[in-house]
């Protein structure tokens, strides 16, 4: 995870300081991306710690 929170960090980055429009386009992506693998990482955790009954 925290490979994905670095590069979302530097996409972040790019984002701010770059005036190129495909360059821009491609870090809103990779930041996007990282995001969702964040996310989908956290719920997998959560669902360990806190399994749910099957009924």
């Amino acid at each position: 995870m925290a490979v994905f929170v670095t590069a979302q960090a530097l996409a972040m980055a790019v984002l701010v300081l770059t005036h190129d429009p495909v360059l821009f386009t491609v870090a809103a992506v990779l930041r996007q991306a990282c995001q969702l693998a964040v996310l989908v990482q956290m719920l997998a955790a959560a669902a360990l710690i806190a399994p749910t009954r099957a009924a």
